[in-house]
């Protein structure tokens, strides 16, 4: 007779799923649509502009707020402030990039073409590229991601005119 509260128990738990399950209540139809940045990166000068030195890692990386030093990346990793794609090839004339941006809506004030040229994942970076709307990379532009949008930005790569470098 002990048995009985718990054979209970768990007749209830699967007719409460069964229910919820069929009232749509698991339905992953319910979820948003995915969110996206997408774009083409276009090297001016194509291959041979590349420079001669080690690339460890091409990016785009969308940062809510811009940083201005290394504690203000660490920041933005920590509280999730901060989108990256994946590693994009190098020694290219052009790429392109997607990559889903969670938790729409978001507004980014800083997105980016960054290269890591060296081991340090902090301290070794420089902006190929700043997204901006007026054209002018030291103002960069905000780009908004609403649910199930698809944000395009498209960037030219100047290794002789770099965008202004954050850090030191």
């Amino acid at each position: 007779m002990k048995y009985v509260p718990i054979v209970t128990m768990i007749t209830c738990s699967f007719v409460v799923i069964a229910f919820a399950a069929a009232c749509n209540g698991l339905d992953p139809g319910d979820l948003p649509p995915d969110s996206y940045l997408e774009g083409t990166i276009t090297y001016k000068g194509g291959v041979d502009a590349w420079p001669d030195t080690t690339v460890y890692q091409v990016l785009v990386i969308a940062f809510e707020n811009q940083p201005l030093n290394t504690d203000d990346i660490l920041k933005s990793f920590q509280n999730s402030q901060v989108v990256i794609s994946e590693t994009l090839p190098d020694s290219v004339e052009s790429t392109e990039y997607r990559f889903r941006i969670p938790m729409p809506p978001r507004t980014f004030n800083y997105v980016v073409v960054a290269m890591r040229d060296g081991p340090n994942f902090l301290a070794d970076w420089k902006m190929l590229a700043v997204y901006s709307e007026k054209g002018d990379p030291s103002s960069p532009g905000q780009v908004v991601v609403n649910v199930g949008s698809v944000v395009n930005i498209d960037f030219l790569v100047d290794f002789d005119n770099l965008p202004p470098q954050p850090l030191p």
